[in-house]
């Protein structure tokens, strides 16, 4: 990470950083404060669910997509491939910057 952060630096690659999450209407509260004798309920609607991946850089640039399927190996390389068409400067594959073990 340190050679990739370098790069980005020197303004030689973009960096992102990719994380997925989701949003449903189903509630979920693990715990809650409330009057003693208060009643609460948080209604649900099962079913409905959407899901989002995205990639962030340090300058706050956001690429995102999302799917009501799961997020998957061919969502994220549609997602890429989509990217691709963006991208300005030179790519190259990772393990050329630093390896893998």
């Amino acid at each position: 990470m340190a050679a990739l952060e370098k790069l980005s630096k020197n303004g030689l690659i973009d960096l992102f950083y990719g994380d997925e999450t989701h949003i449903c209407s189903e509630g979920y509260v693990p715990y809650g404060w409330q009057f003693p004798d208060a009643k609460v309920a948080i209604l649900v609607e099962k079913g409905h669910k959407l899901n989002c991946f995205g990639l962030i850089s340090r300058t706050n640039e956001f690429h995102w997509a999302t799917t009501e399927q799961n997020i998957d190996s061919c969502f994220v390389k549609e997602f890429l491939n989509n990217l691709s068409f963006n991208i300005k400067k030179e790519t190259a594959a990772a393990d050329r910057v630093f390896s893998f073990r």
